[in-house]
């Protein structure tokens, strides 16, 4: 099997997500930027914006779902001959597995994920690296979903048309 260089990206993703979470946890509250962010230490036993927070069976079932999905990336990347080689879908999947990794170390370690990124200009939930990489991992790959499968699709199906004509 030929190791993928994204999974070297996430290792890196995985490492930092880590160490930012190491050096602040515990702060209370820190200014970082003025009127941008703050540093702010919180643990979540929830996931996105504490949703099922304080839930056992819930931690167990994101525990299982984090494993599942680095299991099936990574069974898909060594069993499929043709994966996709496109950008969005790289740094997608990049992203999402250094994010899930990193977060599914908080839940198994600590029994909650440690949060600290919490934003000045406006009403929103604390969050943290991997947080931050996961959302840009879907996004990413709802791009590659939405304008590069669609098309692949159709040049196979026109293809196909032409062939048994």
């Amino acid at each position: 099997m030929k190791i993928k260089y994204f999974y070297f990206i996430s290792l890196a993703i995985i490492a930092f997500d880590l160490l930012t979470k190491y050096l602040t946890d515990g702060i209370i509250f820190a200014q970082a930027i003025p009127g941008l962010f703050s540093i702010e230490s919180h643990h979540n036993t929830g996931a996105s914006f504490s949703i099922f927070a304080g839930s056992t069976f819930a931690q167990i079932m994101f525990i299982i779902l984090a494993i599942a999905f680095v299991i099936g990336i990574i069974v898909f990347d060594c069993l499929n001959k043709s994966i996709p080689t496109n950008g969005w879908y790289i740094a997608g999947t990049t992203l999402m597995l250094g994010g899930v990794i990193g977060n599914l170390y908080d839940r198994i370690i600590f029994g909650y994920v440690r949060d600290f990124i919490s934003l000045d200009f406006m009403d929103f939930a604390i969050f943290n690296v991997a947080d931050t990489c996961l959302c840009i991992g879907v996004v990413c790959l709802a791009i590659w979903l939405i304008f590069f499968t669609n098309k692949s699709t159709k040049e196979e199906n026109n293809g196909n048309k032409n062939i048994s004509s």
